[in-house]
């Protein structure tokens, strides 16, 4: 057989698209993000017949159609557990061979049209009309007006079974859910007939199947839960465009783009509570690196400010608190020296298998890599003591540095994430200079209570990010770098690792994350990074 030769081409990301009927125009979808450069294909389940009043059954389980298309999609095993956080070791084995990162995925869910045309419509028909309690283009009939809240009460009963029906998922570990909007009712009146056997004017139907989405979005908005409304993009004074009309219930492929863009615009502004892979997490602290020296953090501090007392406050400011901070300006600031790089400002691209904080400001950071010597110098001096027995210490094992960045201006309470952290992910920074000596860090705890962290040239600063807030500092010089290390403990496959990234960020899964943003130490050339999180050690 002759070879002919083929040009790879970059892992798409999976968006799932499942519901009923109006999920089929997605169907095996290409697009790619400009911004990221990130590409992406969609899948669809079509469960048939689905609605809001029977996604969930008597039992509260989920009926049998939607079971089906979420284990059709390789979302959920027969159990009805997320397959991305499987931990048995056959299931660890297939991730890593796959290659691929196991992040939660992300979902449309397209679903409560059914109920709205047997609900609401039906009743309607070409009997009565509805009046909006809002503004509208729509036109008033002479036909008797069905009572508003006789229709608030069937859509907010109906949507409301929708969102108690996407606990469960939630529940599973698949949080990432977006609700999709009901489309614009056809223009044709022939079509609808044939397909409802009733008349309900255009002006009627519109009116109705507004009202509905703005029920939705509102319930949707009470949950949490991202809504997307294509119809300023495929309607005109308030009316289908013709080129999106279908067959008089479904839209055509050329809508999907405007869904899509709502989509890829919502990953980039929200910070989903629940995206990271927790229990793959919890499986590189639990078959960690840990400690199995005698040294305790407490002999260490004391080594290092030679004050039994002080040594013992900051030890027990670490414990209570979640932050510890010690001085060896000579040794942090050899390593990481005067910075010579030029700032580059320029867009953020990382991969979605990363996630950072998309509220710090681009022009905030360095995002020119720094040169290899450079990152060894760092990457040596982290790894050496007094700074490894330190950051063991806080961690309970030794660490791998996820990334390394530099911000060149000050944090402000307007540009400080708040995170759901993965257990045993650590934050520390390093102050390269400072300008007062009244310089300090602010962090903030679970009950709002202020902590101050003093600071000077050469201070480096570890917190634990699910325990404390970085609020704001003061005292620094404007233009002064400010270290950033996102850090976690290493799981015993993992090889020791510190990756330059453009902002404090960190991978959705540990072993198997993207390095094409990243200028790591030792030098990584595959643009990826893939380690076997299997409990056995390597021959």
């Amino acid at each position: 057989m002759i070879k002919s030769p083929i040009q790879p081409m970059p892992v798409p990301r999976h968006v799932y698209v499942i519901g009923d009927s109006h999920c089929l125009p997605f169907k095996d979808t290409m697009f790619q993000d400009p911004t990221s450069g990130q590409s992406f294909i969609t899948k669809i389940a079509y469960c048939s017949g689905l609605s809001a009043n029977s996604i969930l059954d008597s039992k509260g389980n989920y009926c049998d159609t939607f079971q089906e298309g979420l284990r059709n999609l390789g979302l959920m095993d027969k159990d009805g557990k997320a397959l991305y956080l499987a931990s048995d070791p056959n299931s660890l084995a297939a991730t890593f061979a796959a290659g691929l990162p196991q992040s939660p995925p992300t979902i449309i869910l397209t679903c409560t049209e059914i109920d709205f045309r047997a609900l609401v419509l039906s009743r309607l028909k070409n009997d009565h009309d509805i009046i909006l309690p809002f503004e509208t283009v729509y036109p008033n009939s002479n036909k008797p007006i069905i009572p508003l809240n006789f229709i608030l009460d069937i859509a907010e009963s109906t949507i409301g079974n929708l969102i108690k029906g996407l606990k469960p998922l939630a529940d599973k570990g698949l949080s990432q859910v977006l609700v999709h909007c009901i489309p614009p009712p056809t223009l044709n009146d022939e079509l609808f007939v044939n397909i409802n056997n009733y008349l309900c004017p255009i002006p009627v139907r519109y009116k109705a199947a507004t009202l509905w989405n703005h029920i939705m979005r509102k319930k949707c908005a009470e949950a949490g839960i991202p809504f997307i409304d294509l119809w300023p993009d495929v309607t005109e004074n308030g009316y289908l465009l013709p080129r999106y009309e279908l067959d008089g219930v479904h839209l055509s492929r050329h809508s999907v783009k405007h869904s899509l863009e709502y989509f890829t615009g919502y990953i980039h502004s929200q910070r989903f509570a629940s995206v990271f892979n927790h229990v793959r997490y919890q499986l590189a602290n639990e078959h960690g690196v840990s400690n199995n020296k005698e040294s305790s953090l407490l002999q260490t501090l004391r080594n290092l400010v030679k004050q039994p007392d002080e040594s013992q406050l900051l030890l027990k400011a670490f414990k209570k608190q979640g932050v510890v901070h010690f001085d060896d300006d000579s040794m942090i600031l050899k390593a990481v020296g005067k910075l010579d790089q030029q700032e580059v400002l320029r867009e953020i691209n990382h991969s979605f298998d990363w996630r950072y904080d998309p509220q710090h400001a681009p022009e905030a950071f360095i995002t020119q890599p720094p040169s290899d010597q450079w990152l060894e110098s760092v990457y040596n001096t982290l790894y050496a003591e007094p700074f490894h027995h330190v950051l063991s210490e806080c961690l309970g094992g030794d660490p791998i540095f996820y990334s390394l960045s530099i911000s060149t201006q000050g944090l402000t309470s307007q540009s400080t994430a708040e995170f759901s952290y993965p257990k045993g992910i650590m934050r520390a920074i390093i102050a390269m200079q400072t300008q007062t000596e009244g310089a300090s860090l602010l962090f903030k705890d679970a009950q709002d209570r202020e902590i101050s962290v003093a600071q000077r040239a050469g201070t480096l600063t570890v917190f634990d990010p699910n325990r404390l807030k970085l609020v704001s500092q003061t005292g620094f010089s404007p233009d002064a770098p400010l270290l950033h290390l996102v850090m976690g403990l290493r799981h015993k496959n993992h090889p020791r690792l510190l990756a330059w990234s453009p902002t404090p960020a960190f991978p959705v899964d540990p072993f198997q994350f993207s390095t094409t943003e990243l200028n790591t130490y030792p030098k990584m050339t595959a643009g990826e990074f893939s380690v076997n999180p299997r409990f056995y050690e390597h021959s």
